[in-house]
């Protein structure tokens, strides 16, 4: 399915509908094709909007990079109130400051801890000395730029490179089917809403193929000649209106002799209710596919904002860690730091994840109506309407549960101390 839509890159989403063969003006079959556009390309286009808006959300939030836009500018304010601290626009300290100060009480601390105090002084020496040399070379130079900056630009590269790689990952979950989030999520969820819904109004399957009505064999639905191609450029080129119709017609006209190829593109009625309950559970499913997928980009955002106002408050930070028994303080800012930079990693993971349960639990579904159909053939015709229905509601309880019961769930599979850190 993904491979498929890869050739339509460029389409225009309400182009995606339900398409019937060309008929005369005034004809009998006619009306079916005006009944077709009220009751399913009404809800098709309800569909392509709130996947258009959705689809359009998650691609603005997963190319938002705050960290790479306003690094530079929030780094050189923290090293001007750094700079303020330490009376020196060098790698100094000048002569009463804060700094200077603060070096003072700490020495007279550690004076008294190594003669009155009980404990480790050599560790309580060297948490002072890890405290000192982060922050004079968190605001000194490495490799041309500020040290602090280069290591987090570190962090955040090989966040990028994992998040590509992810991004590439094909997980099977079962034969001939494999799920992988892509260049862009916003893509597989376009994939996975109205482009399926496109492909089943016009063929009655999922797989982008329709049942020949003359030989019973599987044929595929040829898109290039009812939507267009997209080149290798991704610069997608729409389809003639007339090769349009001349295909449409040729695999749909004449369902009433039953000489068809594809009844699904035959202007008569007998699919037209089938179609509109499955476009309106499929506005339902788009919902709540794009809830977490959602929810997890604004997650990133705020982690990334998060990082911003830790660079900005770190020289606060080193400040007080200075400070007897503060110096855990800055190594927690430093914690925050580079987790909130490892989070596209994490939202990429949890986006593949998502998506992988949404189609472990549309394929249980599947397989386990199939069964039953075989044995209740009255229902066949609404089958896949049903199974449908039955999928999303699987869902959203799935990913209900899933965030009702998230720190659980966590702490059953990694423990405890993994808990606390998802909480935090």
């Amino acid at each position: 399915m993904q491979e498929a839509f890869e050739k339509l890159k460029g389409v225009d989403i309400f182009s995606l509908k339900s398409y019937m063969e060309p008929t005369g003006f005034g004809s009998f079959n006619g009306a079916w094709v005006m009944i077709n556009e009220i009751f399913v390309n009404f809800f098709f286009f309800l569909l392509n909007a709130i996947v258009g808006f959705f689809s359009l959300l998650i691609r603005i939030l997963e190319q938002v990079d705050l960290y790479s836009a306003y690094k530079t500018y929030v780094f050189n304010g923290a090293s001007s109130i750094w700079q303020g601290f330490t009376a020196s626009t060098t790698n100094g300290v000048g002569k009463d400051s804060l700094i200077s100060m603060s070096l003072l009480i700490l020495g007279i601390y550690l004076f008294y801890q190594y003669f009155f105090s009980k404990g480790s002084f050599s560790r309580t020496v060297l948490h002072v000395c890890l405290v000192i040399l982060l922050g004079f070379s968190y605001f000194g130079t490495i490799a041309g730029t500020s040290g602090g900056l280069y290591l987090l630009d570190t962090i955040h590269n090989v966040s990028k490179d994992v998040s590509s790689k992810i991004s590439k990952i094909e997980i099977n979950y079962d034969k001939n089917k494999s799920i992988k989030i892509g260049d862009s999520m916003s893509d597989s969820y376009i994939v996975e809403t109205s482009y399926k819904a496109y492909i089943f109004v016009n063929t009655g399957q999922e797989n982008g193929k329709y049942r020949n009505s003359q030989d019973g064999k599987e044929e595929e639905f040829d898109n290039s000649k009812v939507l267009g191609t997209s080149d290798s450029n991704g610069n997608f080129t729409a389809v003639k209106a007339k090769e349009r119709s001349d295909y449409l017609d040729k695999i749909g006209n004449g369902a009433n002799e039953d000489g068809e190829k594809n009844r699904w593109v035959s202007a008569i009625p007998d699919f037209i209710f089938i179609r509109m309950f499955y476009i309106i559970f499929k506005i339902v499913e788009a919902i709540v596919l794009a809830i977490p997928v959602i929810l997890i980009q604004i997650l990133n955002i705020l982690a990334q904002v998060l990082v911003l106002m830790m660079i900005l408050l770190f020289p606060i930070a080193l400040l007080v860690s200075f400070i007897p028994r503060m110096q855990d303080l800055i190594f927690g800012v430093l914690k925050v730091m580079f987790s909130g930079l490892a989070f596209p990693a994490i939202t990429s993971l949890l986006t593949l994840f998502i998506f992988y349960i949404e189609q472990l639990v549309e394929n249980l579904v599947t397989s386990g109506f199939d069964g039953i159909l075989k044995t209740l053939p009255s229902l066949l015709l609404f089958g896949l309407v049903f199974k449908l229905l039955v999928s999303v509601a699987s869902k959203a309880m799935i990913f209900f549960l899933l965030w009702k019961y998230k720190a659980e769930i966590i702490q059953f599979i990694l423990g405890s101390k993994a808990r606390m850190v998802a909480n935090d």
